[in-house]
């Protein structure tokens, strides 16, 4: 997950929020094949990371900017829906696992992930001039 440019900063800054974030806001969700990861139109409050399997990124032009049909293969290590990260997101296109495939689900906003590094930064300071 650390080669997403937010988390990789904030294990940086502080390893200890990061942790303390992937504790509460991370899981693990599992795929069989033909299962679908979200259709076009669903409400997306999630960032999808792949640890492994096979897994499709499709989109069709009556709900997503492309002329045509297109699939498009997910690597393992890749993010889906990482917007979802900080903004509010509606998916646009379909992923289906053709493969079992595994995920690391993110459920939490990089403005809460700000505001508890904040928290955690006040309390260092504070804790340093007593």
């Amino acid at each position: 997950m650390l080669k997403h440019p937010p988390f990789l900063v904030w294990h940086r800054v502080d390893p200890n929020v990061l942790s303390h974030m992937c504790q509460e806001h991370v899981g693990m969700m599992h795929l069989s094949p033909q299962d679908d990861l979200f259709l076009p139109g669903a409400m997306c409050g999630k960032a999808y990371y792949v640890m492994g399997g096979n897994v499709d990124y499709i989109q069709e032009p009556s709900t997503s900017a492309v002329a045509g049909r297109t699939v498009q293969k997910i690597p393992m290590g890749a993010w889906i829906s990482a917007a979802a990260l900080w903004c509010e997101w509606i998916h646009v296109g379909q992923a289906v696992a053709h493969a079992t495939a595994k995920f690391h689900v993110g459920r939490c906003r990089v403005h809460d992930i700000s505001i508890r590094y904040a928290r955690s930064f006040q309390q260092r300071l504070c804790a340093r001039n007593t």
